[in-house]
């Protein structure tokens, strides 16, 4: 496509897991979020930069629980639609691998999250954690967006 540009995102997580450079073309109409889910209440965040391209969205995330000392990063993809009834949303549906990809490696196997409006700056969003426990750990928590053109 002649249009296309080229573009080199850089996440940076914690040393502990490298920093991780991905180059991809992109589209002009693409956009960068900085998502942070929860924390205020629980001690639980989950960070996330995801760069939304049309309908496709990539991106990793860090999670932390203070509570219990559980930290990891993950790999996210998945869509993103929006509604045009009513009032508008924007909703996300991704899936999550580790980054280090070692068996009983910490996840979030699934993230929906819901904006109020197109490009919404906040919004709910409902995740599951998996660790090393045979119990999944379901979370839910208000998230707020930063969002840039890429």
């Amino acid at each position: 496509m002649s249009g296309d540009k080229k573009y080199i995102i850089t996440t940076c997580l914690p040393d502990s897991l490298n920093k991780k450079v991905i180059k991809r073309k992109i589209m002009k109409n693409a956009k960068t979020g900085s998502f942070q889910i929860g924390g205020k209440d629980d001690g639980v965040t989950l960070n996330a930069q995801l760069l939304v391209v049309e309908s496709d969205v990539v991106g990793v995330g860090f999670y932390k629980n203070v509570v219990s000392g559980v930290s990891f990063g993950v790999k996210f993809s998945g869509k993103v639609h929006a509604t045009g009834l009513g009032t508008a949303e924007q909703l996300f549906a991704l899936g999550g691998r580790p980054i280090r990809e070692i068996p009983g490696a910490s996840n979030i196997p699934t993230l929906n999250i819901t904006l109020q409006g197109i490009w919404g700056v906040e919004g709910d969003a409902n995740y599951v954690v998996w660790t090393d426990t045979p119990v999944l750990d379901p979370h839910t928590g208000m998230v707020h967006v930063k969002w840039e053109d890429a």
